[in-house]
């Protein structure tokens, strides 16, 4: 099927998509610490995941990513939600598929990542840890939606000030 046959047009969305995915044991996460290769994002904590490469379902990349980072075979994880990143004025965006699961274990093998270090940090820590601003709202909105076994859908953009803003769509009532 050819771009014209999907109706592809330059006046609407199109995105890259991507993946995160929050590993949990007992009340800790799995995030990554970002390291100096990483520039203004040193020092910050990100879930675990990246691209979506072609040919390959989100589920699919998910778990290679987990696997490449972590080096654990990630089979019990479920989505949690997905996201719409509006880059503004310009495409594409992203498309981001928000992944949550748990591991009977910590322990992984030592991997050496060019991006940061793997770190378990305790959910009660959540408040006062230096994460990136996106993961301070996903994160637990993600941990909620896996609890309750539902899916948000949301959307986000950085407003003409410089802030973060994610709006989610209200879930219907049981």
């Amino acid at each position: 099927m050819s771009p014209a046959d999907q109706r592809i047009q330059s006046d609407r969305y199109q995105i890259i998509p991507r993946t995160l995915a929050f590993l949990c044991f007992d009340d800790e996460v799995l995030l990554i610490k970002y390291g100096a290769s990483k520039g203004s994002w040193c020092g910050f904590h990100n879930g675990l995941g990246g691209h979506i490469e072609r040919g390959e379902d989100p589920l699919t990349a998910i778990r290679r990513e987990i696997l490449e980072e972590t080096g654990i075979s990630a089979d019990n994880i479920q989505l949690c939600g997905t996201l719409l990143i509006d880059t503004v004025e310009e495409n594409p965006g992203v498309g981001l598929f928000i992944y949550v699961g748990q591991v009977t274990s910590k322990d992984f093998p030592e991997l050496h990542m060019s991006e940061g270090e793997l770190v378990w940090l305790p959910l009660t820590e959540l408040d006062t840890a230096v994460l990136m601003d996106d993961v301070r709202i996903l994160l637990p909105a993600a941990l909620q939606a896996y609890e309750r076994m539902e899916t948000f859908s949301g959307w986000s953009r950085t407003s003409p000030s410089g802030s973060l803003e994610i709006s989610f769509a209200p879930l219907p009532t049981r």
